[in-house]
């Protein structure tokens, strides 16, 4: 598929496919080694998943986080207004402050 779009010079979509399916292979092998998704390891993956345009998944690994640090905090905020978020990174940014 990412020949295809390449061949059709549909470069950026050929980029966003790849890094989405890096991101979850990446993240497959985290769960598949059972390795602890800590804040830092957890704040990688929202940043990656944000960078992806998966908003869903970044959301997920987010508030799968036992430990949130700002740097956490600063990634969903910044992640979620970037993506058109804009209500919800208000509210993350309020429950932040928490």
């Amino acid at each position: 598929m990412i020949v295809g779009y390449v061949q059709c010079g549909e470069f950026v979509r050929a980029i966003d496919l790849f890094q989405h399916m890096l991101s979850e292979e990446i993240h497959g092998y985290i769960r598949t080694k059972k390795i602890k998704i800590d804040f830092v390891l957890g704040n990688a993956l929202i940043h990656m998943y944000f960078k992806c345009g998966n908003v869903e998944v970044a959301i997920q690994v987010f508030h799968g986080l036992n430990d949130r640090n700002i740097f956490c905090w600063n990634s969903i905020i910044i992640g979620l207004g970037v993506h058109g978020y804009g209500k919800e990174a208000i509210d993350a940014f309020i429950a932040m402050e928490r």
